[in-house]
């Protein structure tokens, strides 16, 4: 193995400094999982309700609300995948 390549430190009125979309991307995606997660659990209260607002048993609105909180689960990853790839900017 050969040896390491230094990597010269960058110079100029940009250096050390972060643009600003880039010190956004963390705090946005926070924000956007935070309020997910608050509207996939914000049909929690309304379980004694559901099943004479949908006119079914409470069974069938317990599988209704386990599907929802699912799919949000498992969708939730899924839609951050294109979100980094394109704050990246390469796939």
């Amino acid at each position: 193995m050969g040896q390491p390549v230094p990597i010269p430190e960058p110079s100029g009125s940009l250096a050390g400094r972060t643009p600003f979309r880039d010190r956004l991307t963390v705090p946005v995606l926070a924000f956007g999982g935070i309020l997910m997660a608050v509207m996939q659990t914000v049909v929690v209260p309304l379980l004694p309700s559901l099943p004479r607002l949908t006119h079914s048993s409470a069974g069938a609105v317990s599988w209704m609300v386990t599907a929802t909180l699912l799919s949000g689960a498992v969708l939730t990853p899924c839609s951050a995948g294109p979100a980094t790839c394109t704050a990246s900017g390469a796939c």
